[in-house]
């Protein structure tokens, strides 16, 4: 039997819904536009919150949100991005940004789903992910070195 459902995803200023049902899938991409008093940002996340009564909708979190929140805090790196410097902005041992394409994420994260769900029946997962943070310490400490 074909598995059937209905989601959405939200992020900025559109929102994806997806449908499946007997092995049909389709996507609707909507993109909200600026009211006199809203941001579309703000229009798409009520319009996210209203649907999630409906089905479960996804909000993604974009830098472009963080950065209008948190503009003067964090500086967006250009040009061409170190080991060094991914290695300290992933740690949080720096307070620069990451340039947004750093960011994206596949809007099919059925994917993921599968590969987190494997990772985390892999008895061998916790040591690796304690070698993958000591290794971004050590890429992190000889920057600053």
């Amino acid at each position: 039997m074909s598995q059937k459902y209905l989601r959405g995803q939200s992020k900025g200023d559109s929102m994806i819904i997806f449908y499946h049902m007997q092995d049909v899938s389709h996507r609707f991409r909507i993109k909200f536009a600026v009211s006199e008093i809203k941001t579309s940002h703000d229009v798409c996340r009520e319009c996210a919150e209203k649907m999630a009564n409906y089905f479960p909708v996804k909000a993604i979190v974009t830098t472009e949100t963080v950065n209008h929140e948190n503009a003067s805090d964090k500086t967006i790196l250009h040009g061409e991005v170190t080991l060094s410097d991914l290695a300290n902005v992933v740690t949080r041992t720096s307070k620069n940004q990451l340039p947004a394409v750093y960011n994206s994420m596949p809007t099919d994260t059925t994917d993921i789903g599968v590969l987190l769900k494997l990772c985390l029946s892999d008895p061998s997962f916790p040591a690796y992910v304690e070698q993958v943070e000591k290794e971004l310490d050590n890429l992190a400490l000889n920057a600053n070195a």
